[in-house]
């Protein structure tokens, strides 16, 4: 999909203060955000830190932005508003006749609290977390979705730059011992490569999700059709490793998706870079290329752990958790169905309808199927929000790939697959419940909504 200014180097324009403040909330998730638990201590800097950034965006919000951000801002508030609903206390008698209560109204007899008020939420402190943990994602989609159409584009450099240091970081964790003090988290895979994040499997998702951004940024950004090539591959070649060093099988899966999905929106832009190449130019940097590709793989992780992987995803189908389980999410999904059990309960909830047989030193904290928790937290509402999403999700998709074909910014296209990779993370584990992910994809979300604007 080859545009009108496919191959020339971009327009500089001018960096507000909208950008910079931006790059600071992407530096901040960074350090900050990369556990999912609400009881991280990272996250006394983080809550207050997201008011004030909801407060400045607020205070720069333009109005001509509200059309482009209308529809997924008006899902995150109808989401705060039905966890609001959820936290309200009801009487003994409405609450007693909610679904899936059976044991929570016998044991509140038996306590003699059985005239007492509760909420829909059966962990109303969990349900406050997910609540205030809304204002980091709703100040960054409407920072993001307030700037030009060029600082948008370059706020993949910091995302870019934030997953470089990431994979560094988690390079580092897995050469060095698992009491590292690279590790930033109390509860961690400790003695695995995590990066910035607690789950190693969030880092790989990551990385498997900034594919089709970079992608999108070199072909965009470098005027020169060899070095566009060049600098694809390679980031494709180093996006490979920081993906296998950290031993998770769903981010292989995810990287390797991500790459095919990536080369299918932008195969027209790659082809007539290849074109634009001489036969003399190809040989001497197929030479340079195959040695960096052979570095690569050479290095010490890739050495210590592509076996690792290939036995997990080989043990995969056999012994997964996240497969026995579905029937375990279906049935606290019809039990509490339609209001749920409140958004952020399904640890303790899950401790009751877990089978005696898997009980162990182990525990989920989340249910490692997002789409799966999701419903079970928020009920009809949930699915209808779900819903919703997945159909803008999909027409916007659509729009970008015509919008971008006709010459117009990628960014949007480069958004819609990042989603993309991390709405199908989602089905396999929960990267968007992190404040790194909820970042993320505020960002993309805003970048496939301002595409209507441009």
């Amino acid at each position: 999909m080859a545009d009108a200014a496919f191959g020339q180097a971009p327009q500089r324009q001018a960096i507000t203060h909208r950008y910079i403040v931006f790059c600071f909330l992407i530096l901040l998730v960074g350090i900050a955000g990369g556990s999912s638990r609400p009881d991280a201590v990272q996250l006394l800097l983080l809550r207050p830190a997201s008011v004030i950034l909801l407060g400045y965006a607020l205070w720069f919000w333009r109005k001509d932005n509200l059309a482009t951000l209308r529809f997924p801002l008006i899902l995150l508030l109808i989401l705060a508003g039905w966890i609001t609903i959820q936290l309200m206390p009801l009487p003994p008698a409405s609450w007693a006749r909610l679904p899936g209560r059976d044991i929570a109204v016998q044991t509140a007899t038996l306590a003699g609290l059985e005239t007492s008020w509760y909420p829909i939420s059966m962990a109303p402190a969990r349900s406050w977390n997910t609540l205030i943990s809304l204002i980091l994602p709703i100040a960054a989609l409407i920072m993001a979705g307030s700037m030009s159409s060029f600082e948008r584009r370059m706020l993949m450099l910091p995302l870019l730059i934030i997953g470089l240091v990431s994979m560094v970081l988690s390079l580092i964790q897995r050469l060095g011992p698992p009491d590292s003090l690279f590790y930033f988290y109390a509860i961690t895979n400790a003695g695995a490569a995590v990066g910035l994040f607690a789950n190693r499997n969030h880092q790989a998702m990551l990385l498997a999700a900034l594919v089709p951004v970079m992608a999108v940024f070199v072909l965009r950004s470098i005027p020169q059709a060899l070095p566009r090539l060049i600098a694809l591959l390679i980031g494709l070649l180093i996006l490979f490793e920081g993906v296998i060093v950290t031993s998770s099988r769903g981010g292989a899966i995810l990287y390797a998706f991500s790459v095919m999905m990536t080369f299918c929106l932008t195969s027209d832009e790659i082809a007539l870079s290849y074109s634009q190449v001489s036969g003399r130019q190809i040989r001497r940097s197929t030479i340079v290329l195959a040695s960096f590709g052979i570095a690569i793989v050479a290095a010490l992780p890739i050495l210590i752990l592509r076996a690792d992987v290939m036995v997990r995803l080989a043990a995969m189908v056999t012994s997964e958790f996240r497969l026995d389980a579905l029937p375990i999410y279906y049935r606290m999904i019809t039990d509490s169905f339609p209001v749920g059990i409140g958004y952020g309960a399904f640890e303790r909830v899950f401790q009751v309808s877990e089978p005696f047989i898997r009980l162990d030193s182990a525990y989920l904290n989340h249910a490692h199927n997002d789409l799966a928790e999701w419903i079970i937290d928020g009920g009809a509402v949930a699915v209808v929000i779900l819903l919703c999403f997945l159909l803008w999700w999909l027409l916007a998709g659509l729009a970008a790939v015509k919008h971008a074909s006709g010459g117009g910014d990628a960014t949007a296209l480069a958004g819609w697959a990042m989603a993309a990779v991390l709405l199908i993370g989602s089905l396999i584990d929960y990267p968007i419940r992190t404040p790194i992910g909820m970042v993320v994809m505020a960002m993309a979300c805003a970048w496939i909504s301002a595409s209507k604007r441009s």
